[in-house]
């Protein structure tokens, strides 16, 4: 009886410390220090890892692999699919989408800036991989990624005044990258989570905003950060982070994520 006890104790106890180093790790992994947006040429890892906003000046060559020469030239009867920008995301009126093929979207939109169609691929749509790229685009960022995690990209390639509004991203790591173009970018910190009229129902792994880009930064009781992000620049969003993002002119970008042991401990069943 008492040998039994003995091992019920030895074993409620080990139960508690594994509770208790998951709690401490987990806590770990949701810190979010409130940092301004740094410009840094080395530990990229470093920062990722701690959940700190940066811009990396980079040439990572993509644009001898995709632009718009190329899409036209070799992909350009390939069908796409395409979302209307929009200034909030509407649960009951999702923007419109509609398929045409490259070559349309590129003169129409691109070139003519005759709508605020913007080619968008994330998720169950991969673009990328349709036509073939999709690893060569992501091994450009084999530098940034530790090992064994698993990798993802999303593609954006949208006309002048084209606006994603403002959203946060679950995952683990989100380094957006301009390939040609500008963006201006819009950066607020989780701790402002309660003013922002997040809804995460629309999108699995992400929260977007049912008020406009306007209201959220003229909220008094919201600070931003602002920035413009210019070809060959590189921006880690840290996850959690609110961020709305407006194309100053045509712009072609990636946004690269990996996903690591931590993530799938800590996060993914968020």
């Amino acid at each position: 009886m008492i040998i039994s006890l003995y091992h019920y104790t030895g074993r409620c106890t080990m139960v508690i410390v594994v509770i208790m180093m998951y709690i401490i790790l987990y806590n770990n992994y949701h810190r979010y220090p409130d940092s301004i947006i740094r410009s840094i040429n080395k530990d990229f890892n470093y920062y990722i890892e701690k959940n700190i906003p940066f811009i990396l000046d980079k040439n990572l060559n993509i644009d001898t692999i995709i632009n718009k020469q190329i899409l036209l030239n070799k992909y350009g009867n390939h069908i796409i699919n395409i979302v209307d920008s929009f200034n909030k995301l509407d649960h009951d009126s999702l923007p419109m989408e509609k398929k045409v093929t490259l070559n349309y979207f590129i003169n129409n939109t691109i070139i003519n800036n005759k709508d605020k169609f913007y080619l968008k691929s994330e998720d169950e749509y991969n673009f990328l991989d349709e036509i073939g790229l999709f690893k060569t685009i992501i091994n450009c960022f084999s530098t940034f990624h530790p090992r064994f995690t698993h990798q993802q990209l999303s593609f954006w390639y949208g006309p002048r005044d084209s606006i994603t509004p403002f959203h946060y991203d679950t995952d683990h790591a989100n380094l957006l990258y301009i390939i040609e173009g500008r963006k201006r970018i819009y950066l607020i910190h989780p701790k402002y989570n309660k003013y922002m009229k997040g809804n995460t129902t629309i999108q699995p792994g992400a929260s977007w905003s049912e008020d406009t880009l306007k209201n959220i930064i003229q909220n008094e009781n919201i600070k931003y950060q602002e920035i413009i992000l210019e070809k060959n620049q590189l921006l880690n969003i840290p996850r959690y982070w609110w961020h709305a993002i407006i194309n100053l002119e045509t712009t072609m970008a990636v946004t690269y994520h990996y996903y690591t042991a931590s993530y799938f401990l800590f996060n993914s069943f968020l």
